[in-house]
């Protein structure tokens, strides 16, 4: 009877023990299994941060080379009548060369504007003012920091006041390179403005 408990002991021992070992390795091979993927999370995870930055700078270098657009008041031109027409220029202050442009002014209706000021669109509200909307595209290679470019020339038509007001339109022009001022976050456009002086009396 001591023997055949002592056998049952042993080979209970055996089996506990056997059990132990197997769990041992079974948890040593899981755990090898949790640092593997563990490893590999961490290694997806460092790469994708690195080609997230790789992007941004190529990105950056991307936008380092867009063209940065704007309209300004160019030197004013005297007509036949002696008074002076305001030319309104093209810039580009940026690193890249467009070919073409397509550019927007908005002038209020009411101005006592006079010139050739493009091809209407229709009329825009802003702030409670109606614009009368003009625009034309020039295919036109316009360079980085080069020369400016004339678009037209307009000015405010001589009146009877000795002082006239000065008229503000706004801006804005669409190429490759985007839209210019910019665009606010719901996708609407941003306007530059331009004082046009008011006509000096002759």
């Amino acid at each position: 009877m001591k023997h055949r408990l002592r056998a049952w002991a042993v080979a209970l021992s055996t089996a506990v023990w056997t059990a132990i070992v197997w769990l041992a390795r079974w948890s040593i091979r899981r755990w090898n299994w949790t640092f593997l993927v563990a490893l590999a999370s961490l290694v997806a995870t460092l790469y994708g941060v690195s080609l997230t930055h790789r992007e941004a700078k190529q990105r950056e270098a991307v936008q380092a080379r867009r063209a940065v657009l704007s309209i300004q008041l160019g030197s004013p031109v005297r007509g036949e009548d002696g008074i002076d027409w305001q030319r309104l220029v093209l810039h580009n202050d940026g690193e890249r060369t467009l070919d073409s442009i397509d550019w927007h002014l908005l002038i209020p209706k009411d101005a006592p504007i006079e010139g050739s000021i493009g091809q209407p669109s229709d009329d825009v509200t802003i702030d409670g003012i109606v614009y009368a909307h003009r625009w034309r595209r020039h295919i036109v290679s316009l360079r980085p920091r080069g020369e400016p470019f004339p678009i037209l020339a307009l000015r405010v038509k001589p009146g009877l006041a000795d002082t006239p007001n000065n008229v503000s339109i706004l801006w804005y022009i669409e190429s490759d390179d985007g839209t210019f001022p910019g665009r606010q976050k719901d996708g609407t456009v941003e306007y530059g403005r331009i004082e046009i002086p008011a006509t000096k009396p002759k």
